[in-house]
């Protein structure tokens, strides 16, 4: 049967803006990979896990910037009058959030006990207006569908947060080698966007006080349903490090160091892979007006990322082991498991953001919204109750489990509000991933008597893993490989 797929000049426009976006993964993930590689080798779990603590108290300025891009691609292409709206009154609320945060931060350095943690939170928190300054300029760029020039910003700017972070961790900079980093990015984007997309918004006086828009969300724009932005970004920060702050409460720093350690490098592989398929999503779907494409679309989009995202991070879990030994002497040995179970969970991971950017790229907006309270709050006491029951396997487990539960309930219901059929839905979500899980037990099971970072047992895995890719995805989905791959390198 023929796989659907979005039609016209747009369905042409999505994949080949896929195929710059996946290029620019291709160098952020070597880039990514290899600071990983240096880091490791140079900084402590310590030093990781204080980061990672810094992280879970001032995601909210990258989570608005996330939430912010996507109402400001609707507004450019439908309400430009809006733009110095949302934009300003967004932008007075993160400075007047970062202004009361410099203030706590002695406090919250006390609370957790960690001396060294203020002056990270401090910049960090400076870090934050800096961060959503490009986002018009970014809107523009998206809502025009230039994918390849917002794919060169983006490539630079993440080589450069990557060379001058371990430039930094060299100089002995510890912690603070990731802010230093970021700050660097931040700046080549900014700097970038606006060379491309011409002068940011001027910066509006609020009609009320620059906190009410913390408390008014309608503010950011004329539509209802945008009432849901600002919960959206709180839920979104707690979603994006909601386990940090979780796990600290009852794990050791060292301990959060390894398991962030864990993440942030399957991270380097998710991530872009991330990126690329939600800077096409959100404006092909803005742009998608008929429902029965819109729901076709969504099938397939959810099954293809399944397909593709099998086949990469279970042929990638395979060999993590040795490799995770090898590259760093046995020095972060005791992340590998949660690397492994990052991996394996990782197809799944990656569908949920991207029907998320469907969800807004539709207009749900408040569909969107609670399905990111449900994310923020299941990770923040799934990595609490794992932390406080057991060690980094409980964790990991706990908060991996949580998710799927939250994923599977965000697919099932965009499918359902688009008319999907919800076995069509289901099916297409974990049937390939299933099918990857099912090849790495059988190969556990037969090398279950080897050590698992002994090279010895990896061509028996590697074979037994192939074979069902091969068998249960290569073949009863090559014709969905062959249209979106085909697709691709002939534009």
């Amino acid at each position: 049967m023929t796989e659907p797929t979005p039609s016209g000049g747009l369905r042409q426009r999505v994949l080949r803006g896929g195929m710059v976006m996946a290029a620019v993964s291709v160098a952020m993930r070597g880039s990514s990979v290899i600071a990983q590689l240096i880091l490791g080798r140079v900084l402590i779990d310590e030093e990781f896990g204080l980061y990672a603590l810094a992280l879970g108290f001032v995601t909210v300025g990258s989570a608005l910037r996330s939430v912010l891009r996507p109402v400001l691609i609707e507004a450019t292409a439908n309400e430009p009058s809006e733009v110095q709206r949302i934009f300003s009154n967004t932008m007075w609320a993160v400075i007047a959030f970062a202004v009361v945060g410099i203030g706590l931060t002695p406090l919250i350095g006390r609370l957790v006990d960690e001396p060294d943690l203020p002056p990270l939170l401090v910049l960090l928190l400076i870090l934050m207006p800096l961060q959503l300054l490009s986002s018009p300029g970014v809107a523009k760029i998206n809502e025009a569908m230039q994918f390849s020039v917002f794919g060169r910003v983006v490539a630079v700017a993440g080589l450069l947060r990557h060379a001058i972070t371990v430039i930094a961790a060299l100089a002995g900079l510890g912690a603070y080698s990731f802010v230093v980093g970021a700050f660097a990015a931040t700046l080549i984007e900014v700097v970038a966007v606006r060379r491309i997309a011409g002068p940011f918004p001027a910066l509006s006086t609020p009609r009320r006080r620059p906190e009410a828009a913390l408390t008014s969300p309608l503010n950011l724009g004329g539509d209802p349903g945008k009432r849901w932005i600002w919960p959206t970004a709180i839920a979104l920060a707690l979603a994006l490090s909601g386990d940090y702050l979780g796990a600290s409460i009852f794990a050791s720093t060292a301990l959060l160091g390894v398991y962030f350690f864990a993440y942030q490098l399957t991270g380097a592989l998710f991530e872009p892979m991330n990126l690329a398929a939600n800077t096409v999503l959100v404006p092909a779907f803005v742009k998608i007006s008929d429902e029965e494409t819109r729901r076709s679309s969504f099938i397939t989009t959810v099954k293809t990322l399944s397909v593709f995202g099998t086949l990469f991070f279970m042929a990638a879990s395979v060999g993590v082991a040795p490799l995770t030994n090898w590259l760093w002497g046995g020095r972060w040995d005791d992340a590998i498991f949660a690397i492994i179970a990052f991996a394996v969970y990782a197809p799944i991971r990656l569908i949920h953001p991207s029907t998320q950017s469907i969800a807004r790229g539709c207009g749900m907006w408040s569909l969107f919204a609670t399905d990111m309270i449900a994310v923020g709050v299941v990770t923040f006491l799934s990595a609490l109750i794992g932390a406080a029951i057991g060690g980094l396997s409980t964790l990991v487990l706990f908060v991996v489990g949580g998710h799927f539960l939250v994923t599977l309930s965000a697919v099932v219901r965009v499918g359902h509000r688009l008319g999907s059929p919800l076995v069509s839905v289901v099916s297409s979500l974990l049937g390939p991933w299933l099918t990857g899980l099912a090849g790495l037990g059988i190969a556990h099971v037969l090398t279950d008597g080897i050590d698992s970072t002994d090279w010895t047992g990896l061509p028996v895995r590697v074979l037994i893993v192939a074979a069902a890719l091969v068998v249960g995805l290569l073949i009863p989905h090559r014709n969905l490989i062959r249209t979106t791959v085909g697709s691709m390198v002939n534009r």
